[in-house]
């Protein structure tokens, strides 16, 4: 064969092979799919939307700097997660099928065909001037994908109707649910009404507690904001209509049965109405917005905690601290102020002397904790208060918090059975508290003394001396765990017990401090002859304890000298215990 002939014949043959390769791919072969119904979608370009579902009013929503708006059906503050989930979903949505040009050439009804003609739901979509309009046709014979048009971009797709969960079914759907819009509700008032009834709350912008303006009382800061806390997080459960000549009597709303108002001093900032049930949800309340026309319906639950009476929302703390007081002045038997010291201990003055610490700690907790267990009288004129025990009072307590601060002062005065009335100086109402809570407080200066008695070790001790019921015992020291019965002494000696009583009265405290001075001893349970133990030390020293009868707390008492007066304790039970053992003398022995 010719050469020329061949190289021609291949030539022909890579021509024709690429011919064919080209017209299947550009010209025989269906269009390629598109991999988004949007490309290029950004959801943070889109200024307005309006969307129209068919049967149902436009909804139009704007964005400003606050965030959505809706403008139509009417203006209405808009719930922005659900705007911004729609264009999110725009902005991924990926068609499972299409219908290229070339496909809707031979369907002359197309626009019928696929229900373009009257859309289910028509979207625009604005970009400052420029704008996207969709239109969602009918549904495929299985129901499950519907004909989407971009008007302007030739082709049909074809999408899950999952999409539809993005798409406001109706005006409500998109409609902001929260009661108000609280991140912008910077109130430091609340007046509640309540049919004859109203509450007033005031927040005080310095430390930011809860007050009642007409019982010129604390209200319970803890719960006032647990209260607010839920409050803003109830939703609207139905919008009922937006009618502005609808019958709001039927609603419960000509007289509103409950009424919020929310100020910013005296600058009025929102209001919500709240009136009857529906006949079928009693467990709903209609509802709306001062100065609005929509009457919603929320859960009627929600409203509960705001239809009781003030008082219930008193502060029954007789004194909230939030800070530790610098001084504590006491007027009781005595006159004393407890000083709180740089390094945080106390010191009781003019007395001078060191306050117990954990004692002066429990007397603050224990006013902190102390509750009011009944309102007595709201208002009270200084006629009032002879009748209560205060003018004057029984014991007075001024705390005071600092030079920037105000002082407080907490009256007691006389008792009803196991109640004390109170009052405190910067409120006009008269309270009681529980007599228990009241006698624990301090009355006396020496309460506070330091409850620490004297300290020693076991190798400072020589001998120890007991006393019981008219006979004596003598243990004398030979060292460590070594003791013996001086002579004339008889019995038998738990040399490690009675050393470990010696380690326990080393570092000896008082449970409590009773009495202080010269008082009835025999009050107290000590007898004559004495029930007595001394510790005599090395260096010529001693310690003296007498023991008397049982405290009401089941201590027994005791009584030491210190500073040249005699005190009354209540003795340390695990103590006690250790002398009952290793000091007495048994009553075989007696």
């Amino acid at each position: 064969m010719n050469s020329k002939n061949t190289w021609f014949l291949l030539a022909l043959a890579a021509l024709l092979a690429v011919f064919i390769y080209g017209w299947e791919k550009y010209v025989a072969a269906p269009a390629r799919q598109p991999l988004l119904v949007l490309p290029g979608f950004e959801p943070a370009s889109i200024t307005s939307i309006q969307i129209r579902v068919s049967g149902h009013a436009e909804v139009t929503a704007e964005r400003t700097e606050s965030g959505w708006q809706l403008t139509k059906p009417l203006a209405y503050p808009a719930r922005p997660e659900r705007i911004d989930a729609f264009l999110a979903a725009l902005e991924t949505l990926s068609p499972e099928s299409y219908l290229s040009p070339r496909d809707l050439m031979n369907r002359p009804n197309a626009e019928a065909e696929f229900g373009f003609d009257s859309p289910a739901v028509t979207m625009m979509l604005f970009s400052g001037n420029a704008r996207r309009q969709l239109l969602i046709g009918a549904h495929t014979a299985p129901g499950d994908q519907v004909f989407v048009e971009i008007i302007g971009i030739p082709g049909i797709h074809l999408v899950s109707t999952n999409f539809f969960d993005v798409v406001p079914a109706t005006p409500g759907v998109w409609r902001e649910t929260a009661l108000l819009d609280w991140d912008a509700l910077d109130f430091d008032r609340l007046q509640v009404n309540n049919g004859q009834r109203t509450m007033e709350l005031f927040q005080n912008a310095t430390n930011q507690q809860w007050r009642l303006v007409r019982l010129q009382a604390r209200a319970d800061n803890i719960l006032v904001n647990e209260l607010l806390r839920q409050f803003r997080l109830v939703q609207v459960d139905e919008f009922i209509t937006d009618d502005p000549d609808a019958d709001l009597d039927q609603y419960g709303l000509e007289t509103p049965e409950l009424e919020m108002i929310f100020t910013a001093g005296t600058n009025l900032l929102a209001t919500l109405e709240f009136g009857g049930s529906p006949t079928n949800g009693t467990n709903l309340v209609y509802g709306r917005r001062g100065g609005s026309h929509t009457v919603f319906t929320l859960p009627a639950d929600a409203l509960k905690p705001w239809l009781a009476p003030a008082t219930e929302f008193r502060d029954r703390h007789l004194v909230s601290l939030r800070t530790v007081p610098q001084a504590i002045e006491i007027r009781g038997d005595d006159q004393f102020t407890l000083v709180r010291q740089p390094d945080n201990q106390w010191r009781v003055m003019p007395q001078d002397f060191l306050a117990d610490t954990n004692y002066a700690r429990e007397f603050i907790l224990a006013l902190a904790k102390m509750q009011v267990v009944e309102f007595v009288k709201d208002v009270v004129t200084e006629p009032d208060l002879p009748a209560y025990g205060l003018a004057p009072p029984m014991r007075e307590y001024l705390l005071n918090f600092g030079t920037n601060a105000n002082s407080i002062g907490l009256l007691f005065g006389s008792n009803r059975t196991d109640v004390v009335y109170t009052k405190r100086s910067d409120e006009p109402s008269v309270s009681a508290v529980r007599l228990a809570d009241f006698l624990f407080l301090p009355a006396a200066s020496w309460e506070l003394r330091d409850r620490r008695i004297w300290q020693f070790t076991e190798d400072d001790v020589a001998r120890v001396q007991i006393e019981q019921d008219g006979r004596k015992r003598e243990l004398i020291r030979n060292g460590t765990n070594s003791w013996s019965l001086a002579e004339g002494s008889f019995g038998s000696i738990n040399t490690f017990g009675v050393e470990e009583t010696i380690h326990r009265l080393g570092d000896l405290s008082a449970a409590f401090w009773t009495a202080r001075g010269q008082v009835d001893r025999t009050q107290y349970g000590f007898t004559n002859p004495p029930r007595r133990l001394t510790i005599h030390l090395k260096n010529g020293g001693k310690h003296e304890i007498e023991f008397g009868g049982e405290a009401p707390s089941q201590f027994p008492y005791a009584r030491v000298t210190l500073d040249g007066e005699p005190w009354i304790l209540e003795f340390p039970w695990a103590t006690w215990q250790y002398i009952q053992s290793y000091l007495s003398i048994p009553v075989r022995e007696l």
